[in-house]
């Protein structure tokens, strides 16, 4: 378990090639490339409930209503914003990944309070794609309009 971890985190801190760090591991490149999927899913599967949680309605009007008292916008429950994340895209994949900036990425797009912390976000979709693109097809468009 430890060089599992130590092999995910390495990774995850780093970006580092996974055949560099299996080379520094001593393992396969593609025991690598499992050690790293799997344990990043158990980490995610774990600490998603307690520190990834959606917003509670509660929650939300706390929100809406710190947004109005400390920067005087009524009606806002978060500030939404997308961040391109450069990459190495993968073979016979560039165009999709290739955005307007002139690199290839993938896009990060959060929901902020109004104390900056990070209340929702979703990440992964294709540099390519626009903001607001990514927000109508999101997973967290549909929250809000569902109400969840």
């Amino acid at each position: 378990v430890g060089e599992r971890l130590a092999i995910t985190l390495r990774y995850l801190a780093t970006g580092d090639y996974l055949h560099s760090l299996a080379y520094g591991f001593r393992v396969a490149s593609s025991t690598a490339c499992i050690i790293t999927r799997n344990t990043a899913i158990a980490i995610y599967e774990k600490l998603a409930p307690t520190y990834l949680d959606v917003p509670k309605a509660d929650q939300w009007k706390r929100v809406t209503m710190e947004y109005y008292t400390k920067w005087n916008y009524p009606n806002c429950c978060g500030a939404i914003d997308g961040k391109h994340i450069a990459i190495i895209s993968p073979p016979h994949s560039w165009s999709l990944y290739q955005n307007y900036k002139g690199f290839k990425s993938i896009v990060l797009m959060a929901i902020a309070g109004p104390n900056y912390e990070v209340l929702m976000f979703d990440l992964g979709e294709y540099g390519r794609q626009s903001d607001s693109g990514i927000w109508a097809s999101s997973d967290l468009r549909k929250a809000f309009r569902s109400h969840k």
